[in-house]
């Protein structure tokens, strides 16, 4: 059976979803907003929160890091002041680890680079996110692989040969590759008839509901571009079309 261990919860065709809170930077700078953000995840009955880590000076290009970030949701004068005022850094982040757990929840973030990826696994990471902008980061996939922890690849916009690319970029040589191919394969990287097959059974009521959100597309629910985002509007990302708060059961 295929399975993704994440912090001692098993994800397989068996289980029920695997919800996770989409914080991002939500949280606006604010380690007290993050925190809030967290208990209203909790309370919805996700099973996971998550946040996005960049390395903006490595990340950006210098032009891109000075230039003039001038609107009404700038947290500074230029667009690497604004991102910086956004980061986290090593405190906030053993602070809201140490907040999870109280919580009962799994906390990882996506790695936008290979900085990033480093700072998470000495904080011990549970898992790693990868954006779908970096499905074909060939350096960064393989980096993370190397971990040795689950990976959730964002699979948007993707064609299969693309994903198929993304599985062979973790290489089998890496420690965490099978975790990358499973997930992968959750994705869409099938054989026809499998996938026909599970259609079929789906269709027939021979799959519990919570399984056949489990593997279709993750996709993001809500985008929150306002900088005024309110701690109960928690984003939530999860492999179903559910709104937010939405709690998983058998039918």
């Amino acid at each position: 059976m295929r399975q993704l261990i994440i912090a001692n919860r098993v994800i397989s065709d068996d289980s029920e979803a695997y919800v996770i809170a989409e914080i991002g930077h939500n949280h606006q700078g604010s380690l007290k907003t993050a925190k809030e953000l967290f208990h209203s995840a909790a309370e919805c009955g996700v099973a996971a929160a998550k946040l996005q880590k960049r390395d903006n000076r490595s990340l950006y290009t210098r032009e891109m890091f000075d230039k003039p970030y001038e609107n009404e949701n700038s947290f500074g004068a230029t667009y690497g002041e604004h991102r910086e005022a956004l980061e986290f850094g090593k405190t906030e982040y053993e602070e809201l680890q140490g907040e999870a757990d109280r919580l009962g929840i799994a906390f990882f973030s996506t790695a936008f680079d290979m900085k990033s990826a480093d700072f998470l696994a000495e904080l011990g990471s549970q898992a790693y996110k990868i954006a779908s902008g970096d499905l074909r980061n060939t350096p960064l996939l393989k980096h993370v692989a190397k971990l040795g922890k689950p990976m959730i690849v964002s699979t948007g916009m993707a064609s299969v040969a693309e994903l198929e690319e993304t599985v062979r970029a973790g290489g089998a040589e890496h420690a965490g590759s099978e975790r990358v191919e499973r997930a992968a394969h959750r994705h869409g990287v099938i054989g026809k008839r499998e996938r026909d097959a599970r259609r079929s059974a789906a269709a027939n009521g021979s799959i519990p509901r919570s399984n056949q959100l489990l593997n279709r597309n993750c996709r993001f629910l809500r985008t929150y571009r306002s900088s005024r985002a309110r701690p109960h509007e928690t984003c939530t990302e999860s492999a179903g079309e559910l709104h937010p708060g939405t709690r998983f059961r058998e039918t």
